[in-house]
């Protein structure tokens, strides 16, 4: 599969991808990201801030990094184009289940997790009738405002710096938004 190469991707490969060994498939890192992600949960869940942000961060890092990877080193396979997504899914959604419960109102966190659905089941189904769709960049920029807003709502949490709550919720507007447009530039 041929794969478009993104701006993130060039800076990534004369970067941090040249320290990582060959033997690193895309997939793997995916497979890590899933299996470190209820570290992460739990951490947020006890309010462990100053070890769960970070390593959140991390995280939310590997998603751009294992994409670089496949791009770049042409490994992109269907089970990381299925599967990648989903993980992706799970951290945000884990993570923002977490903040919601503790923080937000019901009907956010309806709203967030009905736009989670609505791509798991537009994947599934795209999947069903063969049709295999890399990541655009309106999800690209929706994964970037989601960790930024859950990062920034963290951080508030952190410090009870008021600034950092409106912050974060002008950003999971913005994530809402650009969730919105990926679903329909995939068709939905």
């Amino acid at each position: 599969m041929d794969a478009k190469i993104y701006p993130h991707d060039r800076l990534l490969a004369a970067t941090i991808l040249k320290i990582v060994p060959a033997s690193v498939r895309p997939n793997h890192v995916t497979i890590l990201r899933l299996l470190l992600t209820p570290v992460a949960v739990l951490l947020l869940a006890y309010e462990r801030y100053d070890i769960g942000v970070p390593f959140f961060l991390l995280l939310a890092f590997t998603d751009m990094l294992d994409g670089s990877l496949a791009r770049t080193r042409g490994q992109i396979t269907h089970w990381g184009t299925l599967w990648d997504p989903l993980v992706d899914k799970l951290l945000i959604g884990s993570v923002a289940t977490v903040l919601l419960f503790h923080q937000f109102s019901v009907v956010v966190f309806l709203m967030l997790l009905g736009l989670e659905c609505a791509f798991v089941l537009g994947g599934w189904l795209r999947k069903r009738r063969g049709i295999v769709t890399g990541a655009n960049w309106w999800g690209k920029w929706k994964m970037f405002f989601q960790v930024a807003a859950v990062v920034s709502y963290l951080l508030y949490l952190q410090s009870g710096m008021l600034p950092l709550q409106g912050v974060s919720y002008v950003l999971f507007g913005v994530a809402a938004f650009l969730a919105l447009c990926s679903l329909l530039a995939h068709g939905l």
